[in-house]
């Protein structure tokens, strides 16, 4: 893996473009078994770079955060992405953005009212409960033996104690 450093980006004048192809610092082995997610943002970018190309920017230029939301809202749009994703994406893509050119486009109110309009309407998954129907039937049918009284008081403590699954976990050991 390749990592491009800082003292790569071209001269800090107004008019200069910076390019973040110019000095290359190749990282041992050991280095990059530390960083994990490395490869992961690596692919973000890389993704972002191609659509970049794709739609006609010059990718040596430092994007803007209109291109940042176009490129999320394409992912969002086409491929359905779900927002937690998005904003996945767009944390790793921002965090090589302020790397190159010290931007951070997420902090742009087009870019996170964007990601934060999708995590409202993105719907949260219900765990599955039981109804109290099918508790009362339980108590009912389950012998009453020593083993099955503790399960029955532990279902009982889990439904209306409001138990976590490693709390009820416990308490049947």
């Amino acid at each position: 893996m390749t990592i491009y450093s800082k003292n790569s980006l071209a001269a800090r004048s107004s008019g200069a473009k910076r390019k973040a192809k110019d000095v290359k610092i190749t990282l041992s082995q050991e280095v990059l078994e530390g960083m994990k997610s490395a490869k992961t943002y690596k692919n973000h970018w890389e993704r972002f770079l191609k659509w970049r190309k794709d739609v006609g920017q010059d990718v040596d230029q430092a994007p803007l955060a209109r291109d940042l939301a176009e490129f999320l809202f394409h992912l969002r749009r086409d491929h359905n992405f779900s927002a937690s994703t998005l904003w996945t994406m767009a944390s790793a893509i921002n965090k090589r953005i302020k790397f190159f050119w010290h931007q951070d486009l997420i902090k742009d109110p087009t870019v996170k009212d964007l990601l934060k309009s999708w995590s409202d309407k993105d719907l949260k998954k219900k765990s599955r409960s039981f109804t109290r129907d099918q508790l009362m039937r339980f108590l009912k049918e389950a012998p009453n033996t020593p083993e099955w009284l503790q399960k029955k008081a532990v279902a009982i403590a889990a439904t209306y104690g409001g138990l976590r699954i490693s709390e009820v976990v416990y308490l049947l050991d």
